[in-house]
């Protein structure tokens, strides 16, 4: 009677999750309140929810004026177009942009506070469309055989993507300081964190920024080395090495080999210039502490 019983319930429970699990329900994707409205320029679509209109339109401004800076700087992207979304349904301060399947940015117009590594800069807004557009018009750089696939497959390959992560933030870390006069090359803070490790013998490695970082502060090491080393190579051969490189990079089918364009470019290896980073960055803290 009581394993009955039992079995009963059991099978009345699944019953119950079966007919749960099988109502049609509609689904959406963010606040389905919201009215979305898009404004097209020639290169971008901005696409904003209802009471963002004012960034919209200074989004719509300010993305023309920092592409034709940045295709000087880095060359010519493939797409003729990118997608860019503003939203304001996050507290989160942040941004970020894909070249695959097609270019789109996505950014969070909401400002760092006070503590955060992001709080130095004038205004928000073109502070976090400058890091963005740099990865766009980096990564979105196509050639030779990926571009032959791309144009059977759609957009499936983009080489540049799998440079390491500290050079690829490197140099959106280093647009954003360099074209809005503010930025983390900017920030006390971030320069307080190459300090502590300088002085306490904890620079870090080449190896340990190009993999996931297991040691403070994590990821940030990639924008914080990155865009620090980024800034050594411009001082050092100037800004113009970024674009060779990329095109160097944009028909490799070789994954990974990092050092190749960089060779080719500048007669050195990553290896052998990074040393010279790190004693210049010591050279330098050493000058700060007297």
């Amino acid at each position: 009677h009581f394993n009955c019983r039992h079995a009963g319930t059991c099978v009345c429970r699944v019953l119950a999750f079966l007919l749960v699990l099988f109502m049609a329900q509609r689904s959406h994707a963010g606040d389905p309140r919201l009215q979305w409205f898009t404004i097209a320029t020639p290169h971008f679509r901005i696409h904003y929810h209802g009471g963002l209109e004012p960034q919209a339109q200074r989004a719509a401004q300010a993305s023309e004026q920092l592409l034709t800076y940045l295709e000087r700087w880095l060359g010519q992207p493939t797409s003729s177009r990118t997608e860019i979304v503003l939203t304001d349904a996050s507290d989160w301060s942040n941004g970020f942009a894909t070249v695959l399947p097609y270019s789109a940015i996505v950014l969070y117009i909401t400002a760092p506070d006070d503590m955060s590594a992001l709080n130095e800069y004038d205004d928000w807004l073109p502070t976090l469309m400058a890091h963005e557009q740099t990865h766009i018009v980096h990564i979105d750089q196509v050639a030779g055989i990926p571009a032959f696939i791309s144009t059977i497959l759609g957009k499936q390959f983009a080489p540049n993507q799998l440079q390491p992560h500290w050079l690829l933030e490197g140099l959106a870390v280093y647009a954003e300081s360099h074209l809005t006069g503010s930025g983390r090359l900017h920030s006390t803070v971030f320069d307080m964190y190459m300090r502590a490790d300088v002085l306490d013998e904890q620079f870090a490695t080449l190896d340990q920024i190009t993999h996931v970082p297991r040691r403070w502060p994590g990821a940030m090491l990639w924008y914080l080395y990155g865009s620090k080393f980024i800034e050594f190579l411009v001082q050092t051969y100037g800004e113009s090495i970024f674009a060779s490189m990329a095109a160097d990079t944009a028909d490799d089918i070789t994954p990974f080999a990092v050092n190749r364009p960089f060779h080719r470019v500048t007669g050195r290896t990553y290896p052998e210039v990074y040393r010279a980073f790190k004693s210049a960055t010591a050279r330098r803290v050493q000058q700060q502490l007297a």
